[in-house]
């Protein structure tokens, strides 16, 4: 066998590991420690409306969240900071935090 004919085998089977590791990496999820969440579109709430801090988030990818939800207090107009706990698959939890608007009816 030449020599530039086993390179190239040697570099299709690289390409060929190399692409199965990405590929197997990604759909398993094996080094990913941070969960990923997606907000809903509306982040506001009305004025004296009952609303959870759970009820904005859309979706949590690689983890879930923690504790019960709790109300908001929407008695007051302006910008309120909500703060929810989320676990990842290695049980480390992390705090997120976002903001809603409270506006009048």
């Amino acid at each position: 066998m030449k020599p530039s004919k086993k390179l190239l085998i040697f570099f299709t089977f690289a390409l060929f590991f190399i692409t199965t590791f990405y590929y197997f990496t990604k759909i398993t999820n094996i080094f990913h420690e941070l969960p990923q969440i997606t907000l809903k579109d509306k982040l506001y709430a009305i004025q004296d409306e009952e609303v959870e801090d759970t009820s904005y988030i859309k979706e949590v990818k690689y983890g879930k969240i923690i504790g019960k939800p709790k109300k908001i207090d929407t008695s007051k107009l302006g910008k309120k900071k909500i703060t929810i706990t989320i676990e990842n698959s290695y049980r480390k939890k992390r705090q997120y935090s976002f903001f809603i608007e409270i506006i009048k009816k």
